[in-house]
């Protein structure tokens, strides 16, 4: 028992090491910028309290019921049972085979819940936003004070932030808007279509987003139909409109949607936008949120001029290389501007899945771990209780067994462990699964080739565990079995 104690003490050291190591690792791999700001990677004098604690006391736990068993031996039984060489009767055998079907249900759970999050992070990692991400910069600017208290100053100063910037070598376009894909902004109301009747409060809901021109061809998408909005409606109260496809099924869905109009419910005076292109769906809002595209319509920055604009930048290159030489612009142009959410948009995409991204990393070094135990502990469990059978299987040949009835027999013996272990693990993965399914992104709580592939893979583990250490004891000569027996 006092060795085992020890054994956890000294386990504590390093699984506090390994534990710096895991954060400094997440700190290289995970951007400051990518997750919330109360995040932080580090280890705790708490932390290793704990861990301390959990170590001695996994110790004596575990020490306990080996020693207490030790020093209630039957030594008759023991000398009998050493004497014959089985290793499949007594308390041990028994509590070995406890241990084996114990570690391959706990494997099995964390090992399917770490398949669930890896998937869920690829497929996030593969998720389409409607364009290309990686030419693009974003930043946002505040307007604030009695310079910017009225519209008309707003719109002054973006139209000459987005000219300056838009000047800058290397810089293809750039749009300003409140509205920034995948990082929130914009507005929205009722749309009434002009010659229809809806009762109040029943309107069709759909985002109502002001932009500067060279939306579109900044994130880098063609229109369906019609036209974009010229440079010179992109900074004044023209009323034109490019729509998205969605907005142009759901309330233009039996005929043209070009040249429609259409206005927000319970404003006044109610002005009439006409709609003048039809564009694709982008994923405006976080990529987590697999809802189907909402309507939304592109107008004029006008209609839209608030504090909070955001500026974005497409780059013939490294969109980050033109970080200091937007700032040098923007201040040019007003020097008390403070600029916040500087990062390219390809960060910002990442970001809105950081935390797949670390559920993804952590569940993959927990899985490996619960691999690489299981394997031992089975392997060990297995072997140690082959190596108590040598004899039995040296005097099994004698007698005319064949060694491969002989493997058979042992192999059997894992497998039917193994299958015993996995039948507890899966009862216990569908349950736990069932309670992280809201975390999971196009992946079923009972996905099967999570559960198929984990258990298979167990599987083949177990026989591999017990077929090498079978294999070598089947090579014992029969003749000094038998003298041993």
């Amino acid at each position: 028992l006092t060795e085992c104690v020890m054994l956890g003490l000294v386990a504590a050291p390093v699984g506090v090491a390994l534990a710096y190591l895991g954060t400094w690792l997440l700190d290289q791999a995970v951007s400051p910028d990518a997750i919330p700001y109360f995040i932080q990677w580090h280890v705790s004098p708490r932390v290793i309290a704990y861990t301390v604690l959990v170590s001695a006391l996994t110790g004596i736990i575990f020490g306990l019921a080996p020693a207490l068993q030790a020093g209630r031996l039957n030594l008759i039984d023991t000398l009998r049972d050493g004497a014959r060489g089985s290793g499949q009767n007594g308390r041990g055998a028994r509590a070995r085979h406890a241990l084996v079907v114990v570690e391959i249900a706990l494997a099995l759970v964390l090992l399917v819940g770490a398949s669930l999050f890896v998937r869920s992070f690829f497929n996030l990692q593969d998720a389409r936003v409607g364009f290309d991400t990686a030419p693009l910069m974003t930043l946002r600017f505040f307007m604030t004070g009695e310079s910017y208290s009225t519209d008309r100053a707003r719109i002054q100063r973006v139209d000459d932030i987005v000219r300056r910037v838009e000047a800058l070598p290397g810089v293809q376009s750039a749009f300003a808007s409140s509205f920034i894909p995948l990082g929130g902004g914009g507005g929205g109301g009722g749309a009434i279509v002009d010659g229809r009747t809806v009762a109040r409060g029943e309107e069709p809901q759909i985002g109502f987003i002001g932009v500067t021109s060279h939306f579109f061809r900044t994130i880098g998408i063609a229109l369906v139909k019609g036209r974009d909005l010229t440079d010179a409606e992109g900074m004044s109260r023209t009323p034109v409109a490019v729509i998205n496809e969605t907005m142009a099924r759901k309330l233009w869905p039996d005929r043209e949607a070009i040249g429609g109009r259409f206005h927000l419910a319970g404003l006044e005076p109610a002005e009439r936008f006409t709609v003048i292109g039809v564009a694709p769906d982008i994923r405006e809002g976080d990529l987590k949120d697999d809802t189907p595209p909402l309507p939304v319509a592109y107008v004029p920055y006008p209609y839209g001029a608030t504090a909070n604009t955001g500026l974005m930048i497409r780059v013939s290159g490294n969109p980050t290389s033109i970080t200091s030489a937007a700032r040098e612009a923007i201040r040019a142009s007003d020097a008390a501007l403070p600029l916040f959410n500087v990062e390219s948009m390809e960060d910002l995409r990442t970001g809105t899945f950081w935390q797949y991204r670390v559920f993804g990393q952590m569940f993959g070094v927990f899985g490996g771990v619960a691999l690489f135990l299981a394997a031992i502990g089975v392997y060990g469990v297995l072997a140690f209780s082959v190596s108590q059978r040598t004899r039995e299987m040296g005097v099994r040949i004698a007698l005319g067994a064949s060694r491969s009835d002989v493997l058979r027999l042992v192999v059997r013996h894992g497998v039917l462990l193994a299958a015993i272990g996995e039948m507890f693990g899966l009862v216990g993965a569908f349950g736990i699964t069932r309670v992280i399914g809201t975390l999971l992104y196009k992946v079923t709580p009972t996905d099967p080739l999570s559960f198929g592939g984990v258990t298979i893979f167990l599987t083949v583990m177990a026989i591999v565990a017990s077929y090498v250490p079978a294999r070598r004891a089947t090579t014992v000569d029969p003749i000094v079995a038998l003298r041993n027996e």
